[in-house]
């Protein structure tokens, strides 16, 4: 009776788990419809240079963030399912891709810390350029990137030199971005911060969640093999030996 009540405990908390995992991959594929079609990230992508250091940010965000978010939806089916079926196989497979998600999860967070900060700066440099572009020569494209970085981020400019007895300011932003006057460097800097901020949480939730699923599943799997094994004891004829009776 022990072992059934222990074994129930383990069962609910596995299908817990799984909902915390599903609702954790539905955030993460949100996050990467966020970065690849909010405006802000799209004005800092089309303004910069191609192969920018910042442009592969996006992209990285959307090769590893769609295959995460399919794997977190298709463990918490696995271990769902094999929790009601007592499945050796289907618990099998979510052991294994629990611990696919404690080791990419692992990743993740090394290069949160490693390399988070050149995302930021690689941001910034982007709009340092298209300052320094527009004001050594002054051309429509430019003025169009700076005017939709404006736009997307509702920032004005920096500390910039006159351009023919005009700040850079009156030239690319518009009356109402004046009057609300918000360095861009800083409003750039602000949001980037938080989306790593967003993404160092899943990061930290996902390795959470699939590490305690993981022990958990683990047992669950040794449990019902276990008991399969033990269900069959006793059960073994040796060949031959029916026949020679």
């Amino acid at each position: 009776m022990e072992q059934q009540g222990y074994t129930r405990i383990i069962k609910l908390q596995i299908l817990i788990h799984s909902c915390l995992i599903l609702l954790l991959g539905l955030a993460v594929l949100v996050l990467v419809v966020w970065t690849g079609r909010d405006g802000r990230f799209v004005a800092l992508q089309d303004s910069g240079p191609a192969g920018s250091r910042y442009s592969a940010f996006p992209h990285a965000v959307l090769c590893v963030g769609s295959p995460l978010g399919a794997l977190l939806l298709a463990v918490a089916a696995l271990c769902s399912l094999g929790v009601y079926r007592e499945s050796e196989g289907l618990l099998g497979m979510g052991v294994v891709c629990l611990g696919v998600l404690v080791c990419g999860s692992a990743q993740g967070a090394a290069w949160r810390q490693a390399r988070g900060m050149e995302v930021e700066s690689a941001a910034k440099d982007i709009y340092d350029r298209l300052c320094h572009d527009f004001a050594v020569n002054q051309t429509a494209q430019v003025k169009e990137h700076l005017a939709a970085i404006h736009s997307a981020f509702s920032c004005c400019g920096r500390d910039l030199p006159t351009l023919h007895g005009q700040r850079l300011e009156e030239v690319t932003c518009s009356a109402d971005m004046r009057a609300h006057k918000e360095d861009c460097l800083l409003a750039i800097g602000h949001f980037l911060h938080k989306h790593l901020d967003i993404c160092w949480t899943l990061i930290l939730a996902t390795a959470t969640i699939a590490l305690s699923g993981l022990f958990l599943t683990s047992s669950l799997y040794f449990s019902v093999r276990l008991a399969e094994s033990w269900n069959r004891k006793g059960k073994y004829t040796l060949a031959g030996c029916t026949d020679s009776m």
